[in-house]
């Protein structure tokens, strides 16, 4: 009998420690999901970092009287200035009524001065912020990254996730787009202090251009690249999957376009006269 009873006095002790989970939960409602970060250098040397916070209104759809009116907003962009991500975390909790939260975060843009003096200290925060997705893409563009969120795409909700799609779906189709970079292939980069690229954003025509790439030395922008060595870097690194190339024409009239289906480039190291030389095969 004092054994069932001991017994039972167990379970009840385990259940209730189970009971006490959410006590630090926070209701979705009360979440301001941030869907795009920029990052902008200011004229002061602080930072002006551009938050755009999903509108749950806006992106569940409203009535079609709304619509109509043109008053549909699913997106809204809170700029603020601090000395870090950090610090303008907190202000932008005051300028709010809900809680700021990264599980939806798809696209960072760092802006072309920025980038100039280096990225790694305004990420460090984003690599040891649990919540951050690891998923988020990275990019950089020509000019103020507050520029890029002012867009307002007409075939996505908001300009982050119009840059996201874009990344995830046509980079591995075009030759011209680079491949993306999402927080963890940045954190590798920027640990081996090696150089890499980063798709290039411009604006042309109030309309937002994924084409050509920053290209980085350790981790400070120091060229751009145009689209035409996007592409040759994709071939060296047998990164591309399909695509249209365009060659001169034998007859000296229109190009003619191939249609890439299949790609295999191979690099092979050599010595030629006591100089390293590499020999580049490609199939298609």
């Amino acid at each position: 009998m004092i054994w069932k009873n001991v017994t039972l006095v167990i379970i009840l002790f385990v259940i209730i420690l189970f009971l006490c989970g959410c006590w630090d939960q926070i209701e979705i409602e009360k979440n301001a999901f941030i869907l795009g970060i920029g990052l902008d250098k200011s004229e002061d040397g602080l930072l002006n970092i551009t938050y755009q916070i999903a509108v749950p209104s806006g992106v569940k759809g409203e009535s079609e009287e709304k619509k109509e009116k043109g008053n549909e907003v699913s997106s809204l962009n809170i700029t603020i200035q601090g000395n870090n991500l950090k610090v303008s975390e907190q202000i932008l909790a005051s300028n709010i009524d809900r809680h700021p939260n990264y599980d939806h975060l798809k696209t960072i843009v760092f802006g072309e001065e920025l980038s100039k003096e280096g990225l790694i200290e305004h990420v460090d925060f984003l690599f040891r912020n649990p919540s951050a997705r690891r998923l988020t893409k990275i990019v950089v563009c020509k000019g103020d990254a507050k520029a890029i969120f002012d867009i307002k795409p007409k075939t996505a909700n908001s300009t982050a996730q119009f840059i996201d799609s874009i990344l995830e779906e046509n980079s591995r189709y075009s030759v011209h787009i680079s491949p993306l970079v999402d927080l963890t292939i940045l954190e590798d980069q920027l640990l081996r202090k090696n150089s890499f690229i980063l798709p290039k954003l411009e604006l042309q025509e109030d309309t937002i251009v994924i084409q050509g790439a920053g290209l980085f030395k350790s981790d400070k922008l120091i060229s751009w690249l145009d689209f035409r060595e996007v592409a040759a870097i994709k071939w060296l690194k047998n990164e591309v999957d399909r695509g249209v190339i365009e060659i001169p024409s034998t007859t000296g009239q229109n190009n003619i376009t191939i249609q890439i289906f299949n790609n295999n480039s191979k690099v092979k190291p050599i010595f030629r006269d006591d100089k390293l030389l590499f020999d580049v095969i490609i199939e298609l």
